[in-house]
């Protein structure tokens, strides 16, 4: 058997989706933030705190045994994320912190928020930047903050003897998302905030194709659940917030997992392939990769998934880019020139890695056709890319890759195939 080690992939290639939205891209030819950003910590009565941890975002998971609320445990562990300060700042003897100006900005950012927690009580605050801030010095003052919490459950996976095994809960703040994070197998979310109005996103996932471990099956999430958005407002002096049981309900793609694959209409160009329909498929693991030139980062899906490819085809893997419909793109002249290159960088920066063999030039490609995104996106219910869909050998999608894709679980699905539930 071929050591899969070698080739396991389990880190995202692109780790976040871009979502389909127009977007003002102007920002990216702008020169990286220069200067530094000094916070001054500060309690109630404008007294300098010494000890506070502040950041540029907190991102939260489970498990966790840390305390950083002296009264009521916390699953907060980790700062940062993406593209961003990973690691807290804790203020000195005059409650001081200073950021590098690309600590805080990207070239994309017009504004951030800025996080600060008490672990020696229950005190935070939020403030918003932005680069025009940058060589100065702001006061950022801590109020009595309340926890938010909630427990999760998905009755229409319930129903289908199928597990949720992990939920995402993002707070945004003004016109800034994700100020706070929390990822979660143990069905919750907590939130530590000083008073204000905020917009609280969660999503839950049901188990997928299972993996394989030396106890037996672990999980892993391929089944979305609809996205729940919730506007909750503190109070000055509120110090808990109980949201009770959420419930989800399946996304029209969570719904899919376990029906026939739908067919893939109108495509207006074929590229590395002959014209094909996923019944021509039948009997062959397939997967189906959306992507966009216009965003950045999918052209590496597309590139890795030649590589890919190459390396499980013989065992029954077939695959298929669908660029989202584009009026630039009409025949492979169009596509060579706009998107082509795009790929052929991305297989050269990655050559010698992970799948040092790979060609991307043998990737089976195709644009959609069709009305908006295209017939493609419209049936597989696409919202956001990179976004993958497995479909099995008797022609049943399987699982959903958000974000990225996982080669040991297309690996396992030709493992083993995926019994019909």
């Amino acid at each position: 058997m071929q050591n899969t080690k070698t080739f396991v992939k389990i880190a995202a290639v692109l780790i976040t989706a871009c979502l389909i939205i127009p977007t003002a891209w102007a920002q990216d030819a702008q020169t990286q933030p220069a200067g530094d950003l000094t916070i001054t910590v500060v309690d109630q009565a404008g007294k300098p705190v010494r000890g506070v941890l502040v950041g540029t975002k907190r991102r939260e998971s489970d498990p966790s045994n840390e305390v950083l609320w002296h009264d009521m445990p916390s699953p907060l562990v980790r700062w940062g994320g993406n593209a961003m300060r990973a690691v807290p700042l804790a203020t000195d003897a005059q409650g001081r912190v200073s950021f590098r100006g690309d600590d805080v900005f990207k070239p994309w950012h017009q504004s951030r928020a800025i996080y600060a927690q008490d672990p020696a009580g229950g005190r935070a605050a939020l403030m918003r930047v932005t680069p025009k801030d940058l060589g100065n010095e702001l006061p950022l003052r801590l109020e009595p903050a309340c926890l938010i919490s909630a427990d999760f459950r998905c009755m229409a996976l319930d129903d289908r003897g199928i597990p949720m095994i992990e939920t995402h809960s993002y707070l945004d703040w003004k016109d800034i998302q994700i100020v706070l994070g929390h990822n979660s197998n143990q069905k919750r979310c907590a939130f530590i905030v000083p008073p204000g109005e905020y917009t609280l996103r969660l999503q839950g996932f049901g188990q997928g194709i299972p993996l394989p471990n030396a106890g037996g099956e672990s999980s892993h999430k391929g089944i979305p659940t609809k996205v729940i958005r919730k506007t909750i407002t503190i109070e000055p002096g509120q110090r808990h917030l109980d949201l009770g049981t959420i419930d989800f309900e399946l996304s029209k793609q969570g719904l899919m997992v376990g029906e026939p694959a739908p067919p893939l209409g109108k495509i207006a160009l074929w590229k590395n392939t002959e014209p094909f329909t996923l019944e021509d498929h039948r009997g062959k693991v397939v997967v189906l990769l959306f992507w966009s030139r216009g965003c950045s980062g999918t052209s590496a899906d597309v590139a890795w998934l030649g590589g890919i490819h190459e390396h499980l085809k013989d065992r029954g893997l077939e695959v298929l880019a669908i660029h989202e419909a584009d009026p630039e793109i009409s025949d492979r002249v169009d596509f060579d020139r706009l998107a082509q290159p795009l790929i052929d960088e991305e297989a050269a920066e990655n050559a010698g890695g992970v799948f040092p063999d790979y060609t991307s030039g043998k990737v089976p490609i195709a644009v959609a056709g069709g009305e908006g995104l295209g017939d493609a996106y419209t049936a597989y219910h696409v919202t956001a890319w990179p976004t993958g869909i497995l479909i099995d050998r008797q022609g049943r999608v399987r699982h959903i890759f958000q974000h990225y894709l996982d080669y040991k679980v297309i690996e396992r699905a030709l493992e083993q195939g995926v019994k019909a539930r």
